[in-house]
């Protein structure tokens, strides 16, 4: 199945059906990443159910992509946030600060979750698809010049991908994986807003008409995303054992200067 140029693969020959759908939620870098990570591990142990969720900082906070180096950070980019949390997933450092962030983790029996890229497109090619429901012309970036990009810049936002989705050629949504041999975590950002120490790099808002309201965005990402990749919507809380394996890697892990200092 082909959309506008983006390979979301047949839906009829997936694994996953079923798609849990997790509430909004409001919390610091240290137990998102946890969060995240927690689910990961789940889908690996259940390994036949996808899950979506969308969540914000609760200060503004710069998360550094898995590999990179955390002295790398640059002075105005660390000024301008609250917190510093390394991700499980790789790619460039975000500055969290109006934007929606989001994770989608699909157990290998989706085969698109095996392959990097697919997964790149089939996500992120839904993402453009629910921003064109809505009115904003966006599509993935396609080709890009690896000569250009032999050089990875700091900043995710600054970055060139061919799956990226762009609205006026203006990057709008990044991503990453983190992938184990029986599922994989993508997540990642949609900029709303230009702010802070780099706010050259524009926001949903700034280049279309679109709303830079996170409540917005947070529930139709959680209402139409699991129909766009072919699965079945289930609203889900999490239960106490997984709240308990949440705060023990973000108390183990994530909140800590070993991890955050890892590279």
């Amino acid at each position: 199945m082909v959309t506008d140029g983006v390979d979301f693969m047949d839906l009829t020959d997936l694994g996953a059906r079923i798609c849990e759908v997790l509430p909004h939620q409001v919390a610091s870098g240290s137990y998102q990443m946890a969060f995240d990570a927690a689910l990961l591990e789940r889908a690996a142990e259940r390994g036949d159910r996808a899950v979506i969720r969308t969540y914000e900082w609760s200060k503004p906070t710069l998360s550094l992509g898995y590999f990179q180096k955390y002295e790398c950070i640059e002075g105005g980019d660390a000024m301008s946030v609250d917190a510093i949390v390394r991700r499980p997933t790789g790619g460039g450092a975000i500055r969290h600060d109006r934007d929606l962030t989001f994770a989608v983790v699909a157990p290998s029996v989706d085969r698109r979750s095996s392959r990097p890229a697919a997964y790149y497109r089939a996500v992120h090619g839904a993402i453009a698809a629910l921003l064109r429901e809505q009115g904003v012309d966006a599509s993935l970036r396609g080709a890009v010049d690896p000569v250009a990009q032999a050089d990875k810049p700091f900043l995710c936002f600054r970055d060139c991908d061919a799956s990226d989705v762009v609205v006026s050629g203006v990057k709008i949504v990044g991503g990453a994986q983190r992938r184990t041999k029986d599922a994989t975590l993508l997540h990642g950002s949609m900029r709303l807003r230009g702010v802070g120490s780099d706010c050259d790099l524009a926001g949903l808002a700034d280049v279309s008409r679109g709303t830079d309201s996170v409540e917005f965005w947070a529930r139709l990402f959680r209402e139409r995303l699991p129909d766009l990749l072919g699965w079945e919507r289930l609203d889900t809380e999490i239960d106490a054992d997984f709240g308990r394996r949440v705060r023990e890697l973000a108390e183990r892990v994530f909140m800590t200067e070993e991890w955050t200092r890892k590279r």
